[in-house]
């Protein structure tokens, strides 16, 4: 009996000795798995990496961050539903950090609304925004699904209530002008006022000067119309292929046509762009008046060398083959030119790239 009484004793006595090893042991252990798992991922050792994290999380499973690397490294290699069940058993832990749940959340609302599960993914991410977590990119995708949901009442009510916690004041007018835009198709009057509200908070936002534009061109306001849509091509004179189309049938509906012609000269010489000069080349085919084309293109040719090409085009709809010829050799002229490089120590041209300047013999490095 008394042996009996030994043996247990120290089987306990070993089995304590081991648990406190363990412990000892596993806290140095822990850091040196984390570290070496990231330099392998970084070594593009990926499937060294997600085992070195799986060891690690094993080994400690409260190690939440473990397993947000482990959904992304398996999103990564494709494998989608591996990453997805491991975020769906994290939204079982109890008493997690609000932020670490948040990012769960997030995680899984980003699978489930890939799925088309988008009511689920909805109601996850307003989880989060009703926590005092603050994460744009969660309201971004929150937003977005009720746009894509046509919840149009939860939306407004979003934007109105958090959009200022989130938002800077121009991507508060992008989010309110995509709103109207959609309204407009269940409720104009709502979707009008809703545009007009997007630049309230920046006058120059882009989507709100186009789609109130694109509103009183449905209204057949071409007034109106032409006012938004001018006042766009001049804060964003390189989105013209958004509006030439519209601009031509606007002025032309109104007979204003050759006003059309003034605005693109005015804009081709504000911004050197041959797009408005091409838009009044065709401008003149159409209306069969080529040589008025010609002396607006031959009057801004120097300032920029694309506009030669613009002219031989011209020229070659005249059948005036040598002044189309004349156009295309003095476009090539200027871009067969020799580049010069410049030693930037002495200032003195080259015809090459050297790593020495002969002149001042400063080394280029």
């Amino acid at each position: 009996m008394n042996i009996l009484i030994i043996f247990i004793i120290f089987l306990f006595i070993v089995a304590v000795y081991s648990l406190i090893i363990n412990l000892i042991k596993k806290p140095a252990l822990l850091p040196t798995l984390f570290t070496e798992s990231l330099i392998s991922y970084i070594a593009n050792k990926k499937e060294e990496a997600i085992k070195k994290m799986e060891e690690l999380v094993k080994m400690n499973s409260e190690f939440i961050d473990g397993y947000f690397y482990l959904i992304d490294w398996y999103q990564e290699k494709g494998e989608t539903e591996r990453a997805k069940k491991i975020a769906e058993l994290l939204t079982l832990r109890r008493n997690l950090p609000k932020d670490k749940e948040a990012i769960i959340f997030k995680k899984l609302s980003t699978f489930l609304a890939k799925e088309g599960r988008y009511f689920r993914a909805i109601s996850l991410l307003e989880e989060v925004i009703k926590s005092s977590v603050r994460d744009k990119e969660t309201a971004v995708l929150l937003f977005t699904l009720y746009l894509k949901t046509e919840n149009y009442s939860s939306a407004k009510e979003f934007l109105d209530k958090y959009g200022k916690n989130f938002f800077d004041n121009n991507e508060l007018a992008t989010y309110y002008a995509e709103l109207g835009n959609q309204l407009l198709t269940k409720d104009k009057k709502e979707g009008k006022e809703y545009l007009e509200k997007s630049l309230k908070y920046d006058e120059k936002n882009l989507y709100g000067l186009l789609y109130l534009g694109n509103y009183y061109e449905s209204q057949n306001n071409y007034e109106r119309a032409i006012d938004y849509w001018l006042e766009l091509l001049k804060n964003y004179p390189d989105e013209l292929y958004l509006l030439k189309e519209k601009l031509a049938n606007a002025f032309f509906s109104l007979g204003r046509y050759e006003e059309l012609v003034k605005i693109y000269k005015n804009f081709g010489e504000r911004t050197k762009k041959e797009d408005y000069y091409l838009e009044i080349l065709e401008f003149y085919k159409k209306m069969e008046n080529i040589k008025e084309a010609i002396d607006i293109l031959e009057n801004a040719k120097n300032s920029n060398p694309n506009i030669y090409l613009l002219l031989a085009k011209a020229y070659i709809t005249l059948n005036d083959l040598k002044k189309a010829n004349e156009n295309l050799e003095n476009y090539l002229k200027i871009f067969k030119k020799e580049k010069k490089f410049t030693c930037p120590h002495c200032g003195k041209e080259l015809t090459r790239i050297m790593a020495v300047c002969l002149d001042c013999l400063q080394w280029n490095v």
